[in-house]
């Protein structure tokens, strides 16, 4: 433990920085790229995701706010025996949780909780010459019954310029869909508002889609923000995951967000593996590669430790 302080300390070999508590100052974030897709994660689980311009191509949407941190691509887990709902990276659900450790290193963070004797590792990372993320979970029972869980997504669709305050004005163009035959909600835009030159400004269409798709089977989906927070709820505790049924709004018109849900069941002394994998691609048999390519438990180590490998080689010189 180097330099260690009351909120972390560098790790022995000085490749990572382990934080020990949500509590910091200010947003701890990590940058995460491939030099074409990238994020941004804070210790609380806040940040955003583009592809080639942080500012110009989003995928999600995201303000910077550095007292609150209250803008990010969130998850719920929901145990649907006892009702207990909770967020692995602490926000946006709020709960205490045990032996938080949000660990930065060059490539990947890391999350690790305890809550009502569920264990949960979550790595987030950016594989080599992909554009797309993983968030890979390693949920373990220790407790003496059987865990019937769900896990739920969040975020709001942005895919585009990051000046879109006006959601009314913006919800207009955004559209999604949910593919069964690749497990995976795909969304898209009929407006990129940024200059294009010659080519003119404004009236282009979005040449992107965005998606979010699971390892496990996609049980339930929105992507309307009114049916899935409701009106009288907020992102800490929706609706959707308080009634744990969501409405299945899809297409035009709607405060377009990615909501989907996956059902898990963990014997006791049990650990289950799934990941979340989600970026952004030119169509859907690109989109449908990638989810081929990293479907397996297997292949997302792998790559992870591929990326790993990557920027020891480079920072090692």
């Amino acid at each position: 433990m180097q330099f260690e302080t009351k909120y972390g300390y560098f790790s022995d070999d000085g490749n990572e920085y382990v934080i020990k508590t949500y509590k910091t100052p200010k947003p701890w974030i990590n940058v995460i790229s491939n030099g074409i897709y990238g994020l941004v994660i804070s210790q609380a689980g806040g940040g955003f995701s583009w592809h080639t311009h942080s500012e110009f191509n989003r995928l999600n949407r995201w303000h910077q706010d550095l007292i609150q941190d209250n803008w990010g691509k969130y998850f719920y887990i929901k145990d649907n025996d006892t009702g207990e709902v909770w967020s692995p990276t602490w926000m946006p659900v709020k709960k205490d949780l045990e032996n938080y450790r949000a660990t930065h290193g060059i490539g990947y963070s890391r999350f690790e909780s305890e809550f009502n004797n569920v264990k949960v590792t979550l790595t987030v990372f950016v594989p080599v010459n992909e554009e797309i993320e993983i968030w890979n979970f390693s949920i373990g029972n220790k407790s003496n019954r059987k865990l019937n869980l769900s896990v739920y997504t969040y975020f709001e669709w942005c895919l585009g310029s990051s000046a879109d305050h006006h959601r009314e004005f913006h919800k207009t163009f955004l559209e999604t869909e949910f593919n069964p035959e690749l497990n995976c909600m795909v969304a898209t835009k009929r407006l990129w508002e940024i200059p294009l030159g010659d080519r003119g400004h404004w009236n282009i269409e979005y040449p992107y889609f965005g998606f979010i798709s699971c390892s496990e089977k996609i049980t339930d989906y929105d992507s309307d923000k009114e049916t899935f927070i409701g009106k009288f709820r907020t992102v800490e505790m929706p609706e959707g995951v308080i009634t744990g049924s969501l409405a299945k709004k899809l297409g035009k018109w709607n405060d377009s967000v990615a909501a989907v849900k996956t059902d898990l069941q963990i014997v006791p002394g049990g650990e289950k593996e799934l990941h979340f994998t989600t970026g952004i691609k030119k169509d859907l048999t690109e989109i449908s590669k990638s989810l081929k390519k990293f479907s397996t438990s297997k292949a997302v180590y792998s790559a992870l430790d591929e990326e790993i490998k990557y920027w020891q080689n480079l920072f090692d010189t």
